[in-house]
């Protein structure tokens, strides 16, 4: 730790006494030498011990302060191998995760390591993304343009989604719109019908099909008329806005 450093963590009454204690020595230092007396190099050594001895006092004291650095944005995210680590970080960051389930997400891999075994800043922001965490404090923003494109890009499909999904519900409401299992049970149900009327139309109109063929081969461009004929308006029917319900019946005894 320079000089500077400790006097920033210093009170005004000890920044003002290592001051005085190192005008001392450079008052005595000088004096020795211009003098080069025994009394004056006794003087001259005992202000810098009582420097030294204060400063090392200091310095023991604001050691940890000054080494616990202030953690104000990602660009402040140091690459560790403990999680303890890193909890701290995403905690002074404003994001609050529970320890039990940062370190079962590490467990798991939902928050990753590098090869190296080290988290790291990217990773970290990635988990962050993924899991949906928001920070409390208003100043947090990622650190590097990819990421902030990233979530731009996210905040727009989310939006769009939105939208898609609002619009939904309104043509739902309204009866213009129904699920994927409505669709799918009102198609077989159309399909059966159309099936029914399919099996039966030999049976239903066997006295106008004798009639209009009589026996005769050269009358099958009028079979085929009168067929296609039923058939278009069986289609027609089943292209209606009709609801159509199909009823299971089980046989079983």
């Amino acid at each position: 730790m320079n000089i500077d450093c400790l006097e920033k963590h210093c009170t005004d009454p000890e920044r003002a006494s290592l001051s005085f204690l190192a005008s001392a020595v450079e008052a005595t230092q000088t004096a020795y030498e211009t003098g080069h007396t025994s009394e004056q190099l006794v003087a001259c050594q005992e202000s810098q011990a009582a420097y030294e001895k204060k400063y090392a006092a200091l310095v023991k004291k604001y050691k940890k302060k000054d080494e616990a650095k202030t953690i104000e944005s990602w660009s402040d995210f140091e690459e560790t191998k403990k999680i303890s680590v890193v909890l701290f970080f995403l905690s002074a960051l404003g994001y609050k995760v529970a320890e039990r389930t940062l370190y079962r997400h590490a467990k798991n891999g939902t928050l990753r390591k590098n090869e190296a075994g080290y988290f790291t800043e990217k990773l970290t922001r990635k988990y962050v993304r993924t899991e949906g965490l928001v920070s409390s404090r208003d100043d947090v923003s990622f650190s590097d343009v990819v990421g902030g494109a990233d979530k731009s890009r996210h905040d727009t499909e989310k939006s769009k989604w939105q939208a898609l999904n609002e619009k939904q519900r309104y043509l739902r409401s309204v009866g213009k719109l129904g699920s994927r299992q409505e669709f799918n049970l009102q198609m077989a149900a159309r399909l059966a019908v159309l099936d029914s009327k399919m099996r039966g139309f030999v049976d239903q109109y066997s006295a106008e099909i004798i009639a209009i063929v009589g026996g005769n081969q050269e009358n099958r461009n009028d079979l085929s008329e009168f067929w296609l004929q039923r058939f278009n308006e069986a289609m027609r029917e089943l292209s209606r806005p009709l609801d159509y319900r199909i009823i299971f019946k089980n046989y079983e005894k």
